[in-house]
């Protein structure tokens, strides 16, 4: 019991000891309590590093309403089809994502997360399919080739 304090100077307050017997061998198996460690394989509070997205004003101007009329349509959807919905899981992440990305379109530092480029590559794809983004690209390659050439044949 006699044992020195931080000045060096002897004590007789006794160092308290945890409840727990030391292990005779710590590199031995698991004990009681070690048999299940809970431990995270991923972020658990999902708190990643925050980030500012960096968007040109005239782009900000075309997604926010863009993302506001998605975020809607999933409102829309899981209040009118809840029941029937296959998967009102996956649209609540959606929800949350465009939710997200109108914050960052508004100046807010977010947490970018895989949800929001899905919902960005997909809404991009979608936009390209209904507007025949590929058949579009390609009369416009043959009209300005069009052009070039008739500019060359009237010199």
């Amino acid at each position: 019991m006699n044992q020195a304090d931080r000045a060096g100077k002897a004590t007789e307050v006794a160092t308290p000891k945890s409840g727990d017997p030391l292990r005779a061998n710590a590199c031995g198996p698991p004990d009681h309590k070690e048999t299940y460690l809970l431990m995270a394989t991923q972020n658990p509070t999902g708190e990643g590093p925050l980030a500012t997205l960096a968007i040109d004003p005239e782009q900000g101007r075309i997604l926010r309403p863009l993302l506001a009329m998605v975020r809607e349509g999933i409102q829309d959807d899981l209040a009118s089809y809840a029941n029937a919905l296959r998967e009102p899981a996956r649209l609540r992440r959606e929800e949350e994502a465009a939710g997200c990305l109108l914050a960052a379109l508004a100046g807010a530092a977010v947490e970018v997360r895989e949800e929001m480029r899905t919902l960005a590559a997909e809404l991009a794809e979608s936009v390209d399919l209904a507007n025949e983004y590929e058949r579009v690209i390609a009369e416009h390659d043959a009209l300005k080739c069009l052009v070039h050439l008739l500019d060359q044949g009237a010199r």
